[in-house]
């Protein structure tokens, strides 16, 4: 008797076992479809340069030495009209990339090394189905891999994707031949 109660339950097991997968395939194979219309915004950026040397506004001198620089980008468009979300694109949350790990921008360098008026304070709002060209720089302390090309090149990522946002994707402004800029020891040099 024990043992037809164990087929039993052995056998429900298995209906069960069987029905949760195609559950699960049919989740899988749904959830695509139903977000088809997917919501993305585009920031196209150029690096300006590198450098590795600036005084502050309080008259403090800043140095590093090679491979660590102090790399300046220029964000050149937003465009939003792939979405129906509307993108709140924050400068603060880019991040540079290309050498030894990603390092965050850094906003006290922004106002130091490109200008006060350089950055924005928080978000700037880019209505859906339209782009922006808000004229913002942005500068990363940044170590470059050895032996890497010199004026070494860097690239700029934006935060994953965040809920009741468009997904972002970060483009250098010519993909096909970007352009390091150059390389200069004084950081005020870099426009």
């Amino acid at each position: 008797m024990k043992r037809r109660k164990f087929r039993i339950k052995s056998a429900m097991y298995k209906c069960l076992r069987s029905r949760l997968t195609w559950s699960i395939v049919a989740l899988l194979i749904l959830v695509p479809l139903n977000g088809c219309d997917t919501n993305i915004a585009v920031i196209t950026f150029h690096q300006i340069g590198v450098c590795g040397q600036y005084t502050d506004q309080i008259g403090t001198f800043h140095a590093v030495a090679p491979p660590a620089f102090y790399a300046k980008f220029e964000i050149d468009s937003v465009d939003n009209t792939g979405s129906k979300l509307e993108f709140d694109f924050d400068p603060s949350k880019l991040t540079a990339k290309g050498g030894v790990q990603e390092q965050a921008v850094d906003m006290y360098l922004t106002t130091n090394i490109a200008g006060p008026f350089a950055a924005v304070a928080g978000p700037q709002p880019v209505p859906s189905g339209t782009s922006s060209k808000p004229g913002v720089y942005v500068v990363a302390l940044v170590t470059a891999l050895p032996n890497s090309s010199s004026p070494p090149l860097f690239s700029l990522n934006y935060p994953a994707f965040q809920k009741g946002a468009p997904v972002v994707n970060v483009i250098s402004q010519n993909p096909n031949q970007p352009s390091a800029g150059k390389q200069v020891d004084d950081c005020k040099s870099l426009y």
